[in-house]
């Protein structure tokens, strides 16, 4: 199965966790998750004080969701 995901809003994006965590149950072979563009991945150089690099918590949370 193929689980095209977008990230844009923070509402989408709980919706489809939501669907990640319930899709393991319904017995699928295979699982391909795929992320077409990830916004957070443009704040992972963290040069300055202050910024937080978001996409590792953000990759975390996806992974922790399809056990």
């Amino acid at each position: 199965m193929l689980f095209l995901m977008s990230i844009s809003s923070k509402e989408l994006f709980c919706e489809q966790l939501c669907m990640l965590m319930v899709l393991p149950r319904q017995k699928i072979r295979s699982l391909t998750i795929l992320v077409p563009w990830l916004g957070p991945a443009t704040h992972e150089r963290v040069n300055r004080d202050g910024v937080l690099a978001t996409v590792e918590p953000l990759l975390k949370i996806l992974s922790s969701c399809c056990r």
